[in-house]
């Protein structure tokens, strides 16, 4: 079968900037709930843009970071905004935010068509994803033929969906990738029945396995290196801001700290980002990442399978550097390590 994509949504994959300029953040969260870790830093707060591109926990140290009020005591004055998908990578891009939380795949392709950007911090160095499917699809193999829904071509969803094919022996053009633009857009296709697959993570799993749908495929126990979700900066800003390229890095480690120390508070953050009140839901989410996946040094490993699979659609991708476009001494700083 011939790759193709089908567009459920009308979401553009933004590859340059200026495309993003109408992208405009949501009202800033509650006040701070935990209290900080850190002491405050002199002077006035550095004011930042900071993007993250999902509503999933993969940024749950960022949201802690914001809301326990660790950035404000690091000196820094943190507008933290939801911009969907790779257009959060485009707003880096415009300068509309200074650093960003998105796909590895993001930051290898934005590298190979010209953007000069570093990545300073993993969030997800693991596959959190189900492959979620209807009854009538009982085990992967039975994915051939079918529809599978992605967020856009070339971004997270889309490379794990591949990756977890390829694992289960099947090839990417055996299906049909469906682009809907965002990971709540993906839940709805699945629940609706325009795809028969698509994947997920906790919580929106407990959702999906209430309605009817069931994992054929779980991708943490493929215990592979992976770049779901990376802190990316532009290299200009961080060559002349690397206080405050630290200070993002210091408060990502710190927050994590209290995320495995403070559960309550915790899971109080992942309510008020993911818009839940399922005690159930949220704790499920805690255990499951703050257990299996805590932030970590970036490494060229993590971007391989990305790497690999967006080289067999774009030649230029061979070009990139992994290395160069990696800076782990932030991180190493942060955590001692």
């Amino acid at each position: 079968m011939r790759r193709s994509f089908v567009a459920l949504s009308p979401v553009m994959f933004v590859a340059f900037a200026t495309l993003v300029a109408a992208c405009s953040p949501p009202a800033q969260p509650a006040a701070p709930t935990a209290a900080p870790t850190a002491a405050p830093s002199a002077g006035a707060p550095k004011k930042i843009g900071i993007a993250y591109s999902n509503l999933i926990a993969d940024s749950l140290s960022l949201w802690v970071a914001r809301e326990s009020g660790i950035f404000a005591r690091n000196g820094l004055d943190v507008d933290l905004q939801y911009i969907a998908s790779s257009n959060a990578f485009a707003a880096l891009l415009a300068g509309q935010v200074q650093a960003s939380a998105g796909g590895g795949s993001e930051v290898i392709s934005g590298t190979a068509n010209g953007a000069d950007v570093v990545v300073v911090a993993n969030l997800m160095p693991i596959y959190p994803y189900f492959m979620e499917a209807p009854a009538g699809i009982q085990k992967p193999t039975d994915l051939k033929g079918q529809s599978i829904a992605i967020t856009n071509p070339g971004a997270t969803f889309d490379i794990a969906s591949r990756v977890a094919l390829k694992k289960v022996g099947l090839d990417p053009t055996d299906v049909q990738f469906i682009k809907t633009g965002s990971v709540v857009n993906v839940q709805s296709a699945l629940m609706s029945g325009q795809v028969q697959g698509g994947l997920a993570q906790v919580p929106d799993t407990l959702k999906l396995e209430a309605a009817g749908l069931h994992p054929i495929i779980d991708m943490s126990t493929l215990q592979a290196p992976a770049a779901g979700t990376v802190v990316s900066m532009q290299r200009a800003y961080v060559d002349a801001n690397k206080d405050v390229t630290q200070k993002i890095v210091d408060s990502i480690v710190q927050a994590y700290a209290i995320e495995k120390e403070d559960r309550s508070t915790t899971v109080k953050v992942l309510k008020q980002y993911l818009k839940s009140e399922d005690d159930a839901a949220m704790g499920a989410t805690y255990d499951y990442f703050v257990a299996k996946a805590p932030p970590t040094v970036p490494r060229p490993e993590q971007f391989m399978d990305a790497f690999a699979v967006l080289a067999e659609q774009d030649q230029r991708i061979n070009s990139v550097d992994l290395a160069k476009m990696i800076d782990a001494s932030y991180f190493q700083k942060a955590s001692g390590g």
